[in-house]
């Protein structure tokens, strides 16, 4: 300092500032298992601050072995030391723990969690969940989500590989499928009001087999009847099993109703009226000269069904009844034959084995009085060696809660082995024929060109595919319908 005269004098002070305080960390990542293959923990780190300067942070890492509920899996201690400008340190730690089982894929039907190896049944529903933990999924089907729903049709390996959450890795299943016993319904033919329905199951290897219906029909056994059937007891008939593996067999038939009651055909064996007596035991078929036709239906030469090459079968007629030898008798329907005599065997026609059946008419020409006697003769099979799969038609049902049936129906000859219709397995009633099966409880989407494939087993090249419109599950996806009005 300076006084008036100029006099000057000073004085010194010095400050000493120290820093003892070390820094603070703000965030230390908490310990961790890491339940996958990869694990990036590079990019996870602590945040640390000083009051007094910058801080320096250095990190050690130190392997360790984990007990845990009797297991031990291998770890790593990562330890940061922060360092301020003053010197003065702090530590803190993170223990991350690599769990020694690879990650795996759970799986689970409609009963329950199911372990690897593991069979299940065709036609089961099966849903898959990959780790846990990523963000990104890709499974081997091209799904992306973390869970999955297949249907399971054949044994298969389901691979899903998944990144994200500094995790990454991939995954396996191996899907074994139980193929399902031979079990299917016998086709049945349309019905008359008041007749007898027999409903019967070809099956194998399955449990006591129940049936359902229309107006609370139940039934349980491989065959079953409906006596005296009406036209409000038409509908599908359900027959289904468990099959001694475990799995449950289920298949379908429709059973329509006429809105007449039949009037006897003389002849076929069916009680077609409904009233007990057959052919020419009903009275309605005044039988007092020709009783029946009894047909013979061999492939053209006579050979067996499998080594004639034309591949027809011819049909044969002779007809038995007290009196009738030398009465004169004309034949309509598949055959043409205006007059012709009670004496022998005559031939009514040759056919090509793809015609599945043929109808006969037989009128006697004595008696203006005579009934007209119906007869009906089945293909023997194709007279070839060549399988034949032809689809013929789809029919779906209507959507009910989400879910409808759909019904193909096939002509087939000479098959290899069991068919397959996308997939799904059906046991065959019969070598040659046309048969109609179905694919029950199929989801209502309302796709239009949705594909059918059918093939028969170990005979792929003989298969056939068409297309069909599924239905709706509800009006949004219905054509909208545009009223065109005139212009003013």
């Amino acid at each position: 300092m300076t006084d008036d005269c100029g006099n000057q004098a000073e004085a010194v002070q010095v400050v000493t500032i120290v820093d003892s305080t070390s820094p603070i960390f703000t965030k230390v990542p908490d310990d961790m298992d890491a339940a996958c293959e990869t694990f990036d923990f590079a990019s996870i780190q602590p945040e640390v601050t000083d009051g007094c300067s910058d801080v320096t942070v250095s990190e050690e890492t130190a392997e360790v072995t984990v007990t845990r509920d009797g297991r031990t899996m291998n770890g790593v201690v990562r330890t940061w030391t922060a360092t301020d400008g003053c010197g003065n340190t702090a530590k803190a730690s993170q223990t991350i723990v690599f769990d020694l089982d690879k990650p795996t894929i759970t799986a689970q039907t409609s009963m329950g969690n199911i372990a690897e190896g593991a069979p299940v049944c065709v036609g089961d529903m099966i849903t898959f969940t990959a780790p846990a933990g990523g963000e990104n999924y890709l499974w081997s089907n091209g799904d992306t989500t973390q869970q999955i729903t297949v249907e399971a049709y054949v044994p298969q390996t389901f691979e899903v590989t998944y990144s994200g959450n500094n995790c990454s890795g991939n995954a396996t299943f191996n899907l074994q499928v139980v193929d399902a016993p031979d079990f299917a319904i016998v086709p049945v033919q349309e019905y008359c009001d008041g007749q007898t329905v027999d409903l019967a199951v070809i099956a194998n290897g399955v449990t006591t087999i129940a049936w359902s219906g229309p107006l609370g029909f139940s039934a349980t056994g491989a065959k079953t009847k409906i006596e005296f059937i009406a036209g409000i007891q038409a509908g599908w008939y359900v027959a289904s099993a468990q099959a001694i593996g475990g799995c449950s067999v289920i298949d379908s038939v429709y059973v329509a109703v006429g809105s007449e009651t039949c009037a006897e055909i003389c002849g076929n064996g069916i009680d077609d009226d409904g009233d007990g007596l057959v052919d020419c035991d009903d009275p309605d078929c005044n039988c007092s000269a020709l009783e029946q036709v009894v047909l013979n239906t061999v492939c053209r030469d006579g050979g067996t069904p499998n080594d004639i090459s034309d591949d027809t079968y011819a049909v044969f007629a002779t007809l038995v009844g007290t009196g009738i030898a030398g009465d004169a008798y004309m034949v309509s329907g598949d055959a043409d034959i205006p007059k012709f005599y009670a004496n022998s065997e005559i031939l009514l026609g040759v056919y090509p084995s793809t015609q599945s059946m043929v109808s006969f008419d037989f009128q006697g020409l004595d008696d203006e009085t005579s009934v007209s006697l119906g007869q009906q003769a089945f293909s023997p099979g194709a007279c070839t060696d060549e399988c034949t799969l032809q689809i013929l038609s789809t029919e779906v049902t209507e959507c009910v809660e989400g879910q409808y049936d759909l019904h193909v129906t096939v002509l087939i000859a000479n098959p290899s082995g069991a068919l397959r219709i996308n997939g799904k397995r059906f046991s065959l009633p019969d070598n040659f024929g046309e048969f109609t099966f179905t694919l029950p409880n199929l989801s209502c989407t309302g796709d239009l060109g949705v594909s059918i494939e059918a093939y028969f087993e170990g005979q792929t090249a003989c298969a056939d595919d068409t297309t069909y419109d599924a239905p709706c599950p509800d009006e949004s996806c219905l054509p909208i319908e545009i009223e065109v009005g005139n212009r003013p």
